[in-house]
């Protein structure tokens, strides 16, 4: 606090002097205070040991990302990393030395890391960073060179004894790897995991783990996979969803989906049977799609749509002559017919349209419209039901939009892929 001379010149009197150590002493006070809530929040938000992020804020940090980048169709990648061999050095040192190793470790990724990326504290001897808007080639090269730099890095203990260090790297994408907070921490875990079975101080992406090629919730499929051709057709449409990571899934999430438009429409037996089957296995002629079309990022080219537009040709082969498959052929055949003559591969306009592909394809779109895909962002339940409704008897059968939107409606739906 500073103090001028009075106005009129005379001197402070003990009164005056008395208020302006009252002023001063709540002034300090309230400084105190607020320096001290500064220091408790920033404890809470970090590790106490190397000041990056701590694991709460971490998750917290993922989950805004991860929203971040599903409603505007960004990608980012997620690194665990891990010290090899770390508890050889606190068993040769002390733990003392492992903690100014663990200091000075962060301090090298601090340097090749950019200003808006988030290194955090994992755990123990685990760090992860999170990269906004980077992709999965984007992420390995960031990997690589923090694998380089501690690896060829000269660390010492405070008493001045070389340690060598090298660091292990799982790296995940999204949406590629997954597309939950849950699902990347997992993937690159998996990552993290294979890197380290497979000689330690190098990086791996999730998708060369070998989990990443196992189908999941296979449980839910157990009713329909009765014979060796069913699970040799599962396997193959698994595959294609490990090569076009957008729809992770996503048969399954339309094969849910289907069984409770079926019972809204109160379908036979054996139309709820091939509409079942026919949304395991609708995208399953994409095998004879390239990959590079199937996660291109940004607007097909007139040849790779016509690439596209050709994948239903290959389930026709795989399904014709095939008694079990016969009634499901033509609804996985003519799915992206639409009702206004202008789909493929036919051009059937409405009511040639066979029923239950017109039904397969409200529920396709609609998944399509709440997951993340590559050609735009993902939209909220709402905003999908509005866009339904948009396309209803030019895209999509009206009278079929309506039994979709009200059962969404009165029983909620599978949650937007985020």
């Amino acid at each position: 606090m500073t103090v001028g001379n009075k106005r009129n010149g005379e001197p402070f009197s003990s009164d005056d002097v008395d208020i302006l150590l009252t002023l001063s002493v709540h002034a300090a006070v309230a400084i105190d205070n607020a320096r001290f809530v500064i220091e408790i929040e920033k404890h809470a938000s970090t590790d106490g040991l190397t000041g990056c992020l701590n694991h709460r804020e971490l998750q917290g940090y993922l989950d805004q990302e991860v929203e971040r980048a599903a409603r505007y169709g960004k990608e980012f990648s997620f690194l665990m990393i891990d010290v090899d061999h770390f508890k050889f050095i606190n068993d040769a040192h002390g733990h003392p030395a492992g903690d100014v190793m663990l200091k000075n470790l962060v301090g090298v990724i601090h340097g090749l890391i950019r200003p808006v990326d988030l290194l955090a504290r994992y755990g123990g001897e685990e760090f992860s960073v999170i990269l906004p808007e980077t992709n999965r080639e984007g992420a390995k090269r960031v990997a690589e060179r923090i694998r380089k730099a501690v690896d060829e890095s000269p660390f010492t203990t405070p008493q001045g004894h070389p340690v060598h260090l090298s660091v292990s790297i799982g790296i995940a994408s999204f949406p590629l790897d997954a597309n939950t907070r849950s699902g990347l921490v997992n993937a690159a875990d998996q990552a993290l995991f294979t890197a380290k079975g497979g000689g330690r101080n190098q990086c791996c992406y999730y998708s060369e783990t070998p989990v990443s090629l196992i189908p999941k919730d296979q449980s839910r499929l157990a009713t329909l996979l009765q014979d060796p051709m069913l699970k040799s057709l599962a396997d193959l449409a698994s595959g294609i969803e490990a090569r076009n990571p957008y729809y992770r899934d996503h048969s399954q999430r339309v094969l849910q989906l289907g069984t409770r438009m079926a019972e809204a429409l109160d379908l036979g037996e054996q139309d709820i049977r091939s509409l079942q089957w026919a949304s395991l296995f609708h995208d399953i002629g994409m095998a004879s799609v390239p990959e590079a079309i199937l996660n291109k990022w940004g607007p097909l080219t007139l040849e790779e749509r016509e690439a596209i537009r050709a994948h239903p040709h290959l389930a026709e082969v795989l399904f014709k002559g095939s008694v079990r498959f016969e009634s499901a052929l033509p609804v996985v055949l003519h799915h992206h017919e639409r009702y206004d003559g202008q789909g493929y591969p036919k051009g059937l306009r409405g009511e040639e349209i066979p029923f239950l592909a017109r039904v397969l394809s409200v529920i396709d779109t609609y998944l399509a419209l709440v997951s993340v895909r590559p050609y735009q962002p993902r939209f909220t339940r709402e905003e999908a039901i509005a866009e339904l409704r948009r396309s209803a008897g030019t895209q999509l059968d009206p009278r079929i939009v309506e039994v979709l939107v009200g059962l969404l409606k009165d029983s909620g739906d599978p949650e937007p892929r985020s």
